[in-house]
């Protein structure tokens, strides 16, 4: 299955741009998802990625950390690709995610970090993909896919 994502703009607000229905008991430790983002800030900006997987499909839902980007010298165009591991499956199921960014005119990535959440394999769940700026800077995405591997 692969999720698409549409035109959309986010600012300091941590706001759902990407999203894909899971089934109930259908993940299994080891199934993982690959993201691709596009996006554009239209000034200097820390833009932070995050997987988040859980039953509401909003931003309460558990964390993953895909990326924290370094702060680049100008706007431009960003792609960021990542990828979300499912490590256990239940009540208590996690997940743990890495990613990279790069950008135009740039000659480094930003960096990568992961951190873990919990949620509950055994229900219905949505894995959305989150973007929030440091700054007022808007930022918009200009498509993204979730595929499932």
């Amino acid at each position: 299955v692969v999720a698409t994502g549409a035109t959309t703009a986010t600012t300091t607000v941590e706001g759902v741009v990407l999203q894909m229905p899971i089934h109930a008991n259908s993940l299994k430790v080891g199934s993982q998802f690959r993201v691709t983002l596009w996006y554009h800030p239209a000034a200097t900006s820390i833009i932070t990625a995050r997987s988040r997987i859980g039953s509401a499909g909003t931003t309460a839902d558990a964390s993953v950390v895909i990326l924290a980007a370094t702060a680049l010298t100008s706007a431009g165009m960003r792609i960021l690709t990542g990828i979300v591991t499912i490590s256990a499956i239940g009540a208590s199921a996690a997940h743990i995610g890495g990613g990279t960014e790069a950008a135009t005119a740039v000659s480094t990535t930003g960096g990568v970090s992961t951190a873990t959440g919990t949620f509950a394999s055994t229900a219905a769940n949505f894995l959305s993909i989150t973007l929030q700026n440091t700054t007022s800077t808007t930022t918009t995405l200009l498509g993204g896919i979730i595929e499932g591997l």
